[in-house]
């Protein structure tokens, strides 16, 4: 490849820089205002940003599931599984619910009156403290039921 040389003038060599540099500027703003946006968009239909979110979500689920199994096999005559290979049936059911759901829940013992046996439930969702949008939601509807909106319906 043949070397040219190519007078240029001080103004039109510091005009030349410029131009790159904004432009290289204007595209590292957009990769960056359209990579945020990417993650908030699957953040919103996923429930996660990336990957570690949801890694990091798996082992709090895990976590809290080995405490409560803990906690079960102490005393599984208490609990509606009727022995370690019940609780193991059931312990798999959970998993796969909380797989399901993108490990956006949390785990419960319930106690119902009728048995007196507790149950350990999974809760879909996120844990408590709820999400942004529900948040949201729940304002909206309680703005609508209180009469502060001005809605056709109302």
């Amino acid at each position: 490849m043949a070397t040219r040389k190519v007078i240029l003038s001080e103004r039109e060599l510091t005009t030349l820089i410029k131009k790159i540099v904004r432009e290289t500027q204007e595209k590292e703003v957009e990769e960056g205002w359209l990579g945020d946006k990417m993650k908030n968009v699957k953040r919103f239909t996923t429930g996660y940003g990336d990957e570690s979110e949801k890694g990091s979500a798996e082992e709090k689920f895990k976590t809290s599931l080995s405490e409560i199994e803990d906690e079960v096999l102490e005393d599984v005559e208490s609990f509606v599984y009727e022995d370690e290979d019940g609780w193991e049936m059931a312990k798999q059911d959970l998993m796969d619910e909380a797989e399901d759901n993108n490990f956006l829940g949390y785990l419960k013992i319930m106690n119902p009156r009728r048995t007196g046996k507790s149950k350990v439930m999974y809760m879909a969702g996120r844990s408590p403290g709820g999400r942004l949008m529900a948040n949201i939601g729940s304002g909206a509807a309680g703005g609508v039921r209180s009469g502060y909106s001005q809605t056709k319906s109302n």
